[in-house]
């Protein structure tokens, strides 16, 4: 299975619990949809799926502390790499501090000596908090599969629900597990390439 490949266009939330509530006779679409945010934040969090570009910051002669734009409603979970004037700084040549969730930044290890507009940016890794709704363009796409799974095979579990279906629950687990191994075997390919100067990112949602 590619949990990058459903054969879909575009997707939102809304789109993805109406394709679900026909699966799931009797539910609450405000529960399925929470249900389908934790798990996509689960899966973002564990395999770094949701990876974006930031805006692009001036560039200050002599400043090495740079705040990371942040995308509404999300936390940083990992720099995957710093480009500064076009380059892609090795893993030794900046440090990330992303503990802070409300301004995680980041320190050169040398300082730029010229000023440069929109001179650096950075690639990073994503988590939405809870009213996150703004994905990068196709995201919702390439996970469908996979999340779709993740909130069925635990809502089919719920003994004493019009939709408590154990079998089909086991078979949606293993769509969930078959998706996270996936997404994890795309994060170790980018682990690999994170030192090569002008970095691979075709494999990362959101690019």
């Amino acid at each position: 299975m590619d949990a990058y490949n459903t054969g879909r266009e575009r997707a939102d939330f809304a789109e993805m619990v109406n394709d679900m509530m026909a699966l799931l006779p009797g539910a609450n679409p405000a529960y399925v949809r929470r249900m389908l945010h934790h798990r996509l934040r689960e899966l973002c969090e564990e395999t770094w799926c949701w990876s974006v570009t930031t805006p692009r910051v001036d560039v200050k002669a002599g400043e090495r502390f740079y705040v990371i734009p942040l995308v509404h409603e999300t936390r940083v979970l990992f720099v995957h790499t710093v480009f500064l004037r076009g380059r892609a700084l090795g893993e030794r040549e900046f440090e990330a501090r992303i503990e802070d969730a409300d301004a995680p930044h980041v320190r050169l290890r040398n300082a730029p000596v010229k000023d440069k507009a929109c001179g650096i940016w950075f690639h990073v890794a994503l988590s939405p908090f809870p009213r996150c709704e703004d994905f990068s363009d196709g995201l919702i796409v390439r996970l469908w599969d996979t999340l779709e799974a993740g909130v069925l095979m635990e809502m089919m579990a719920e003994e004493g629900r019009p939709y408590f279906k154990p079998q089909k629950a086991a078979e949606y687990a293993r769509t969930w597990n078959e998706g996270v191994y996936e997404c994890n075997a795309r994060r170790r390919v980018g682990d690999s390439a994170r030192d090569v100067s002008g970095l691979n990112t075709s494999w990362i949602p959101g690019f």
